[in-house]
């Protein structure tokens, strides 16, 4: 009983103070945060952001967009593996953005579109690789914004 009217002080005491602390002294957490994890490339992303990555569940893997890919896939020097797979792991994490942006150096916008149309699931490529390219290059600021501060 001892134990259980402890725990209850504790927590109310905690909960109070938390709630004091928020009103008061609020803080921004989402520049906090992008200041402590930016530099890591674990950057929020807006709900229209969230809205196109949830878009590419869509996909069921059946390599349409990447028909027409098989050689630019073969002759790739940095890695490009085909539309399907910038969806389905490209997309994943977004902390690896500037990777998946370098891989499609070699893509030129019309065979993304390309890929778009063919596509019978409806996956919006174009945009998530407009998403995976906006992201990328924030990445690359937060970073060099990190690395110019002391």
């Amino acid at each position: 009983m001892k134990a259980r009217l402890l725990a209850l002080w504790l927590l109310g005491t905690a909960f109070l103070l938390t709630v004091f602390r928020r009103l008061f002294f609020g803080r921004d957490r989402l520049s906090e945060f992008v200041n402590v994890y930016g530099r890591e490339g674990l950057l929020p992303v807006s709900p229209e952001e969230h809205e196109i990555l949830t878009l590419r569940y869509r996909c069921t893997a059946c390599g349409a967009c990447d028909r027409e890919e098989q050689e630019r896939i073969a002759q790739s020097r940095v890695g490009y593996r085909g539309m399907m797979a910038t969806v389905l792991g490209g997309t994943r994490s977004l902390v690896d953005a500037e990777a998946v942006r370098a891989t499609l150096v070699e893509v030129p916008d019309e065979a993304i579109q390309r890929a778009e149309a063919a596509c019978p699931e409806n996956v919006p490529i174009v945009r998530l690789v407009q998403l995976i390219r906006g992201h990328a290059a924030r990445q690359q600021a937060a970073r060099e914004g990190a690395a110019l501060s002391p």
